[in-house]
């Protein structure tokens, strides 16, 4: 009878404490504890909790992912059996009350995605059994309490995105259980404390998005069962220890956004046989890329970006099988860009850079092997010779950037078969690209007409098409280059200046066109938009008329057009056609706004 009465006691101090929390819910959007909470039921029913099978008390409490908005309640530090409490990915806020010491018997406390804040209480360390403490992603300030250290069992301690200062404590590494310590996104300063290299069960650890300075210890390298280790975006300096590149367990390394020097070990593949990442962009490294990397065999992101790397860029990169992400830019490589085996890589989605790095060379083909390539960044390199598109095998590439490089030759028109394309840029090559917004309704009848149009005219005062896109997602006319740009540059500028001879010649050059466009096409032509920014001129200032966009194609019937809307298109008499042009010409080029409307 008396361990009767005992348990009831205990199921109704732990329903006194869940009914509690329960009366002060701010929100409950899915009415979960509403309809599951009742005084009726017995509490070892109610969801989210699992009670002992001895004496039936609460020992699993899990509300997360509930969108709960509430306070933690002081009666929680009743529940004196709780083994677990997970409150992960809800709206709780305010400060964690104190009463929560008293539960001396948890060893897993979840209490991320929430918006507690205060000081990080030292009351923690009076927890002895606790095993997991995630408190990541709320908004506790202070630094870390020296109390956590009393905590041996400690095995996963997550601080990550908050706001807490202040040194990492000397005394980290005694921890001895410690197998994750995640620190990201904090106000961390100081060095990364030496003792760490005594965690020696560590497997993760984090401290990304801090102000720490100094060395990364040599001792971090003793850490044979690290499997991430991360320490971007910071302020280290000095060289990567050797010993990094030995941890045969390892699979992240991540050193992004500090200013480390130094050089990469020759053999920096050779002993990290599950190696899946490694970052190393925006640092001060140097020497040449490591001729070990094919032995990197499930190695899937290699960034190297931003660093004074030289030499050439190894063609065992196309070995990598498993590669999905290759940045390489801004760097001092040398040579070609060669890849070998590059079909071999079987990547869903891989995305390659190389901007600001390349000195020499042509694309290679071999990179249209690469049939799960997404996106290909080249920017600002000093490649030449075609674009291979043709003998690329890439129906999935989605990004397509080429742009100030020294391309030449014709864009292929198999890149319309490029389905999946979003993005295309080839500007600052020997190619222009006359891109139509799909967004808008007039422009499908904008391209159709242009293409009707073009395809039927052959002037020299008229701007050649090379070729077309067309698909439903993309449409674009591919035009002969015009290195001068347009009219409008050097009528409207400061910087360009046009003589008296040039004046005229590019009228006389505008006017023939016209004239042709008129007369001599086998349906006439209405341009419907003369004016300067649609004069291209080419490397001889021969200017050349372009954009029909909103043409107009005459049939016989309209002939008389000509000498009947005067007002409208603004033409006389064929007998003084050019006459009539050059009166709009020399407007223009007196400086009158660019309104050269045929017709103004």
């Amino acid at each position: 009878m008396v361990g009767l009465a005992m348990s009831q006691s205990n199921i109704t101090t732990d329903q006194l404490a869940l009914l509690s929390l329960k009366s002060q819910i701010i929100l409950d959007p899915s009415h979960f504890l509403d309809e599951s909470w009742s005084p009726t039921i017995s509490v070892c029913r109610w969801m989210g909790l699992t009670c002992g099978s001895r004496h039936q008390q609460v020992k699993l409490l899990n509300l997360s992912n509930m969108s709960l908005t509430v306070k933690i309640p002081r009666e929680f530090g009743n529940l004196s059996f709780l083994v677990s409490l997970d409150l992960g990915s809800n709206n709780f806020h305010g400060n964690l009350p104190q009463e929560i010491a008293h539960l001396h018997r948890l060893k897993f406390l979840d209490l991320s995605v929430n918006n507690f804040r205060g000081k990080v209480p030292s009351w923690f360390g009076f927890l002895h059994h606790l095993q997991v403490l995630n408190l990541g992603n709320n908004s506790f300030t202070g630094s870390i309490p020296f109390s956590f250290f009393n905590m041996s069992t400690l095995e996963i301690l997550n601080l990550n995105f908050n706001s807490i200062e202040g040194q990492i404590p000397k005394v980290i590494g005694s921890l001895i259980n410690l197998r994750e310590l995640r620190l990201k996104g904090n106000k961390l300063i100081g060095s990364i404390p030496l003792s760490l290299s005594n965690a020696s069960r560590l497997e993760a650890l984090d401290v990304s998005y801090n102000s720490l300075q100094g060395n990364i210890p040599e001792g971090i390298g003793n850490l044979n069962n690290m499997k991430i280790l991360s320490i971007q975006v910071n302020q280290l300096m000095g060289s990567i220890p050797f010993t990094v590149f030995n941890i045969s367990r390892i699979e992240v390394i991540a050193f992004t956004d500090n200013s480390l020097s130094g050089y990469l070990p020759n053999g920096l593949c050779n002993g990290l046989p599950i190696l899946k990442g490694i970052y190393l962009s925006t640092n001060k490294l140097r020497g040449h890329m490591p001729t070990s990397l094919s032995n990197c065999s499930h190695l899937q992101i290699l960034s190297l970006s931003e660093n004074e790397f030289d030499g050439p860029i190894r063609s065992e990169i196309g070995r990598l099988s498993n590669l999905q992400l290759l940045f390489v830019g801004e760097n001092h490589f040398t040579g070609m860009l060669y890849l070998m085996n590059a079909s071999t890589i079987v990547s869903n989605y891989l995305r390659i850079a190389f901007y600001y790095t390349l000195t020499a060379g042509i694309i290679p083909q071999e990179i249209g092997n690469l049939v799960n390539l997404g996106e290909l960044w080249m920017e600002k390199n000093q490649i030449t010779g075609s674009l291979p598109i043709s003998k690329f095998n890439i129906s999935l590439l989605q990004i397509l950037s080429l742009p100030f490089n020294n391309l030449s030759g014709f864009l292929p028109r198999e890149i319309c078969n490029l389905t999946k394309m979003q993005h295309l840029r080839i500007n600052g090559n020997k190619l222009i690209v006359e891109v139509f917004n799909l967004q808008l309704d007039a422009a499908f009848k904008s391209f159709d007409t242009e293409c009707e149009v073009l395809r039927s005219l052959c002037h020299r005062n008229i701007v050649k098409v090379i070729t077309r896109c067309s698909n439903l997602d993309f449409k674009a006319l591919v035009l002969d280059y015009m290195p001068n740009g347009s009219l409008e540059k050097y009528l409207y500028s400061h910087n360009y200046f046009l003589d008296i001879k040039q004046r005229l010649s590019i009228m006389i050059d505008v006017a023939c066109a016209l004239e042709y466009l008129h007369h001599w096409c086998s349906l006439p032509v209405i341009h419907c938009d003369m004016k300067p920014s649609n004069v291209l001129l080419d490397e001889d200032m021969v200017a050349h008329l372009s954009d029909f966009g909103i043409s107009k194609l005459l049939g016989e019937d309209e002939g008389e057009l000509y000498t009947k809307t005067l007002a409208t298109l603004g033409y006389i008499v064929p007998g003084g056609l050019l006459t009539c042009y050059f009166i709009n010409l020399l407007l223009c080029f007196q400086f009158l706004h660019p309104v050269l409307q045929e017709g103004s």
